[in-house]
């Protein structure tokens, strides 16, 4: 199942005066999102380029804050203002490595956007909007306190990285670091869920 997941994905352009309809190839990002392994899902995700990325969280932004959607999901009015104000607020720079924009949005902005956040949402919607990218829980594979594949599964500095708020990232010398972690997926994996 990997291996196809990989196939899919690796299909990149690198054009850098390509528009973002031409840059982005929504199977990828369907597929990432419909992975049910949490480790395959992290390695799809950072398959895709940037402007996939900020497109996946748009489109899962839209879906919530969408009139039928949010009533499905009983969003308060307040909830759903907040929503729509992170969907107008993010930009596509957010999500390449390096750049000032990232920066500002992990360093500023989002400890602002959760003191916002933390009074209106339960500690599950937060994890599922914000740190997860499916609309449903993913179970992760392997045992628990870590995946098969060795990768970290967690950001130490996150309260909302681990399942459903009931595990607590710990570091973790053994795991091999990548990004897909934290709030969209921003931060570096660092650690394991106990």
């Amino acid at each position: 199942m990997l291996f196809l997941i990989l196939i899919l994905l690796i299909s990149c352009e690198s054009d850098e005066n390509i528009t973002i309809e031409q840059a982005v190839n929504l199977n990828k990002i369907e597929t990432v999102v419909n992975t049910t392994s949490k480790s395959e899902q992290r390695i799809a995700y950072r398959l895709l380029n940037s402007f996939e990325k900020y497109t996946l969280w748009i489109n899962k932004l839209q879906n919530l804050t969408h009139k039928k959607r949010s009533i499905d999901n009983k969003f308060t009015s307040q909830q759903i203002v907040l929503l729509i104000q992170l969907k107008n607020d993010i930009k596509i720079e957010y999500f390449e490595e390096n750049s000032d924009s990232k920066e500002f949005f992990q360093n500023i902005y989002i400890p602002n956007f959760m003191e916002k956040v933390i009074p209106l949402f339960t500690h599950d919607q937060i994890y599922q909007l914000f740190y997860s990218i499916s609309y449903t829980e993913i179970i992760p594979t392997g045992q628990p306190g870590g995946f098969e594949d060795g990768l970290c599964e967690c950001n130490v500095n996150s309260a909302w990285s681990c399942e459903w708020f009931q595990d607590n990232c710990e570091e973790n010398d053994v795991c091999i670091e990548e990004t897909g972690c934290g709030f969209f997926f921003g931060w570096i994996c660092n650690g394991m869920c106990n």
